[in-house]
């Protein structure tokens, strides 16, 4: 994914539960990345914070998407790798991230191997 990072929140603490018994706290920021056909949230966790700068563009890899109450969102994990790419310009910075959006593209197969 080839993303342009549009905004960065504050550093928000989230306490979950690790093998059922052992409570953890971590760092999260939320972050909108976004590219000509829209934006979309992201959330970085507290290794990933020096990874990524504002008005920076990147590819990212290894990302995991998730649907929730018909929004769709992208999280950072401990694998997830941002290079740094040419800048995207002007990008969709406004999210509207629900699954009711669709874009349709049409073409045709030149080949199957």
């Amino acid at each position: 994914i080839e993303v342009k990072i549009c905004e960065i929140g504050a550093e928000v603490p989230f306490t979950f539960e690790e093998y059922d018994f052992k409570k953890v706290q971590k760092l999260k920021k939320t972050v909108v990345v976004g590219d000509k056909t829209g934006a979309l949230e992201l959330t970085l966790w507290e290794p990933n914070f020096h990874q990524v700068r504002l008005g920076e563009s990147y590819q990212m890899k290894l990302v995991k998407s998730c649907l929730i109450n018909s929004q769709i969102t992208l999280s950072a994990v401990s694998d997830t790798h941002f290079l740094k790419i040419e800048d995207l310009g002007n990008v969709k910075t406004n999210v509207e991230s629900s699954v009711t959006t669709t874009y349709t593209s049409k073409g045709q197969i030149m080949t199957i191997s």
